[in-house]
């Protein structure tokens, strides 16, 4: 599931905020730098639904990478940690 489909699903269902802008962390890693359009956009829906929802851990300018490095680097997941990725290997 990519996270603009995640993001398309999270409005579809009526909710209005994430349950913890803490909790959650959003890195467009697949898709940035952007080789097209498609990418583009793709990359602002996730960066406005960052902003406009307070995600703490939002990681695409100055600090990016392959979530499944970036994140135990960042210290955001450690051992014993639930993790959900958008993508089929995560």
């Amino acid at each position: 599931m990519s996270l603009r489909l995640a993001i398309k699903e999270f409005r579809k269902i009526g909710v209005e905020k994430v349950f913890d802008p803490t909790k959650i962390a959003l890195v467009p890693d697949h898709y940035t730098p952007n080789k097209d359009i498609k990418s583009a956009e793709q990359a602002k829906m996730v960066r406005d639904f960052a902003h406009e929802q307070g995600i703490t851990h939002y990681y695409e300018i100055r600090m990016h990478g392959v979530e499944h490095a970036l994140l135990p680097e960042q210290g955001v997941v450690v051992p014993g940690d639930v993790i959900i990725g958008a993508d089929s290997h995560t």
